[in-house]
């Protein structure tokens, strides 16, 4: 096998290119603007990549995607949304953000001949979207694993059954911003920006999606549909893969500074201050209120957790213990 970069390298070698100067994104005022692709047979899959840079810029509206699925998300990419079940109305996919916390979320239903027909697999990951800030999300599937990435990064990483292929048959219309009926009505509006959007028939590796964060990439093995939105004539906005379709611009959105195409590193969170009780602190009652002062240069909510064990009979304190601090899971390797 060849080494990562140079697998990731042939993968893309037919067009990658560094954002233009003259870059641009499309603004979608979160209540009346979408892209829609019509019923874009040539984006359907029952495996896939949903990729796009976005900033979310207000709440703006939400729909659903149907029984059983996410009940209230505002759709970024969306094949489809809750229509009907056990046909080719069923979704093919969804890309989006839950309302309730901010946190991105898929789903897709299972297609003709799978175990169920009609069934959602809804999941989520775990870090709430903050307003004003650009980020890059991905959704892939390849036939068992199921997963989300926020900024490259793994949020949600599912295994899925045998017999739990989405409908790739779907007629329900492809869309961004919004998500779309079979017969292209309308629910849910992002309001913000977006940028990049491609859609592939193929779940890229974790690693390929981390490595071309920074590129666009107008062409490649598997991509079926990659708008730039770097410019909208009258109402539509180009494709640059052969055989995919344009987009049509519905309710008047218009082109804006892009997106940065780089990943602000994450700060780690200030060290706690002003412990109370002191550290050491003696004759503290055994109904103290615990509170610490710390902060996150970056901005987010911080969750502080107490860890406390019984002291020994008589009130004499137990054994010394040491915290073990286990990194990320998904960066472990190994070899033979």
């Amino acid at each position: 096998m060849l080494p990562r970069r140079l697998l990731l390298a042939a993968v893309l070698a037919a067009a990658l290119a560094a954002p233009a100067a003259a870059q641009t994104g499309l603004r979608l005022n979160g209540s009346s603007q979408y892209v829609t692709f019509g019923a874009a047979p040539t984006l359907s899959s029952p495996t896939f990549t949903l990729e796009l840079w976005f900033k979310r810029e207000g709440a703006g509206a939400t729909t659903s995607t149907g029984t059983g699925g996410h009940g209230a998300a505002v759709p970024l990419i969306a094949k489809g949304r809750g229509e009907a079940d056990g046909d080719t109305r069923d979704m093919n996919y969804f890309l989006g953000i839950r309302a309730s916390d901010g946190v991105l979320v898929a789903d897709y239903e299972e297609g003709t001949g799978q175990t169920q027909p009609g069934l959602n697999h809804p999941i989520a990951g775990v870090t709430s979207i903050q307003t004003g800030v650009w980020y890059h999300a991905a959704a892939t599937f390849d036939g068992r694993n199921y997963r989300l990435y926020l900024n490259g990064v793994l949020e949600k990483d599912t295994l899925m059954a045998v017999g739990r292929l989405p409908q790739g048959a779907s007629i329900q219309h492809a869309s961004l911003g919004s998500a779309l009926t079979s017969t292209g009505a309308a629910s849910g509006y992002f309001a913000g920006v977006i940028d990049e959007p491609r859609v592939w028939s193929v779940a890229r590796p974790g690693a390929g999606i981390r490595d071309s964060l920074v590129l666009q990439i107008a062409t490649a093995s598997g991509l079926v549909g990659r708008w730039a939105l770097d410019a909208v004539s009258g109402t539509s906005t180009a494709t640059t893969v052969a055989g995919a379709p344009a987009g049509t611009v519905a309710g008047g959105a218009v082109t804006t500074t892009g997106a940065p195409f780089s990943i602000t590193p994450a700060q780690a969170p200030n060290a706690p201050s002003a412990p109370s009780p002191a550290n050491l602190a003696t004759g503290v009652a055994t109904n103290a209120d615990l509170s610490v002062t710390t902060s996150d240069p970056d901005g987010g909510n911080l969750t502080v957790t107490y860890y406390g064990r019984p002291v020994g009979a008589g009130g004499t304190a137990g054994p010394d213990f040491t915290y073990v601090i286990i990194p990320d899971t998904q960066y472990y390797t190994s070899s033979m």
